[in-house]
């Protein structure tokens, strides 16, 4: 996936996610690390479902799996032809 397509995102946003991946970590725009822990806590009592697709070019499988570990015990819903870029240009 080229880091130049803007389509449906800002470019601060595609700036933000290609210091997170640089990085291998989640970070503020700074490089600073965010609070995971807290993230979780503050979700701990909420209701999370998240989506996922199959052919999804912007959430690789690992990426996946390393948000659904961070988060608090999530309903997943996988959908098979899904990909970010069919949603944005639709």
């Amino acid at each position: 996936m080229a880091r130049d397509d803007v389509g449906g995102t800002s470019t601060h946003n595609l700036k933000h996610w290609g210091i997170i991946v640089d990085n291998g970590r989640f970070t503020d725009m700074q490089g600073v690390d965010y609070e995971v822990s807290k993230l979780k806590q503050n979700l701990a009592n909420t209701n999370l479902l998240l989506f996922v697709g199959a052919n999804d070019a912007l959430s690789q499988p690992g990426d996946f799996a390393m948000l659904e570990a961070l988060l608090p015990p999530a309903s997943v819903v996988r959908i098979g032809d899904y990909n970010h870029l069919d949603y944005m240009w639709a």
